[in-house]
């Protein structure tokens, strides 16, 4: 038999156990002592992956404000080339009206040419 807490207050009685119940007693603390190391390791980890937590949402906040950024900037590279296509068309559409004949002009001509025709004609008979 083993002695355990021999007369640690004074006047305490002397408790016994016998080897097998001292036994499941040291396995138990021991289980004990494991699970607290656990606990505590688990602890840390949950620390740990709670910093993770915050680190990942600030990545995931500042891969939304890029996002929004380059949405605005799409936007407005859109609305600066719609711009610019309108005036390019109107330039154009200047141009080509400025080289391209008018019906008066067209009409002018044709009406020159037969007079120019009838006049040669007639100083040939």
């Amino acid at each position: 038999m083993i002695l355990l807490l021999p007369a640690m207050a004074p006047g305490a009685e002397t408790i016994c156990f016998d080897d097998a119940a001292a036994a499941a007693l040291v396995v138990e603390v021991e289980q004990c002592r494991i699970r607290t190391e656990q606990a505590d390791l688990y602890r840390a980890q949950a620390e740990e992956l709670t910093a993770q937590i915050g680190l990942e949402r600030e990545m995931v906040r500042a891969c939304q404000a890029k996002t929004a950024t380059t949405a605005q900037a799409l936007e407005e590279e859109r609305a600066l080339c719609a711009a610019t296509a309108t005036a390019e068309k109107k330039a154009c559409d200047a141009r080509v009206k400025a080289v391209r004949p008018s019906v008066f002009r067209t009409v002018l001509g044709a009406l020159g040419a037969v007079g120019i025709g009838i006049l040669v004609g007639a100083l040939l008979l």
